[in-house]
């Protein structure tokens, strides 16, 4: 009887979980397609980069507030202004002259130091992956609550192997949900990818269409390691180790999948090769020599 009302609550919350995930994950697969955008573009973004070319609120609005109508502080300005009070006071006080102008030093060094630290990391680290982990499996903590009573009913004239088998069961059906989220994240950035690819080459049009062809499919995986898990547990004894094979499995599978999500990216200079990008730009390749030294004495890209 035990047994049955497990499998009948269970399913209550499979379902529960499937009618959840049908309204939200459109919407995150989306989501996700964008950010994949955006992360394709940065690569290009850093080796074209040119600070005179940045946009700011001021400015769009004529330097007054589209409301009040008061007058704006140029933020362009000021920042213009602190990088070259950055390079006068250091060349100063070396004793030099400052040689060439701030700006365009200021853009050797982004595209000559910034970029090769940034774009080798998106193509071969993927996602970082211990911050997604933080950030998901927290999903499932509280849940404790429910897990460490169940867990401590069950442990009255246990001992040996029985407990370990009983704790250890206790802690897959807590952390297995904690899991298909990871996994979930994983699947999604990877269809994220995936779309956003056809929708380069123009195979589908509509920003939509792909996130709702996807949703099937990732919620259909997801659901089925979960589901794989959590039936073994309510069908076994309590001293029964087979939920084990299936979570080995679901925990093997995220960690190889959320460990190799790739970021595509769009005509990005290959790393390494930044100084080569500026040649041709009015002489600024020959400031390329000058980046190691204005990183230091800048201080805002240390590493």
């Amino acid at each position: 009887a035990q047994r049955g009302e497990g499998l009948v609550t269970m399913v209550t919350t499979s379902g529960l979980l499937l009618a959840v995930a049908m309204l939200v994950v459109p919407f995150v697969l989306y989501l996700g397609q964008g950010f994949m955008e955006d992360l394709a573009e940065l690569p290009r973004q850093l080796t074209d980069f040119r600070v005179q070319d940045a946009k700011c609120y001021c400015c769009s609005n004529n330097h007054k507030h589209p409301t009040t109508g008061q007058t704006l502080p140029c933020d362009r300005s000021m920042v213009f202004q602190s990088l070259k009070k950055w390079y006068i006071t250091n060349e100063t006080s070396e004793g030099g002259k400052m040689d060439g102008d701030h700006l365009d030093r200021f853009n050797t060094l982004v595209r000559a130091e910034l970029a090769p630290q940034i774009v080798p990391n998106l193509e071969a680290t993927g996602l970082p992956v211990r911050y997604i982990i933080f950030a998901v499996t927290t999903a499932s903590h509280p849940s404790l609550c429910i897990f460490i009573p169940r867990w401590w009913s069950q442990v009255p004239g246990l001992d040996g192997w029985a407990l370990f088998t009983v704790t250890l069961r206790v802690l897959m059906n807590w952390a297995c949900f904690g899991t298909a989220c990871l996994f979930a994240s994983g699947f999604a950035m990877k269809l994220a990818a995936l779309g956003m690819r056809l929708h380069q080459r123009k195979a589908v049009e509509s920003y939509w269409l792909m996130p709702a062809l996807m949703v099937l499919p990732l919620v259909f995986v997801t659901g089925t390691l979960w589901f794989s898990v959590a039936l073994t547990g309510v069908l076994t004894e309590d001293t029964s180790l087979l939920p084990l094979l299936p979570f080995s499995f679901q925990v093997a599978i995220t960690l190889a999948l959320v460990g190799n999500v790739k970021v595509l990216h769009r005509h990005a200079e290959v790393p390494g090769r930044a100084n080569k990008a500026l040649d041709g730009n009015g002489g600024q390749n020959a400031q390329s020599t000058r980046a190691d030294s204005d990183a230091s004495e800048v201080g805002i890209f240390e590493v």
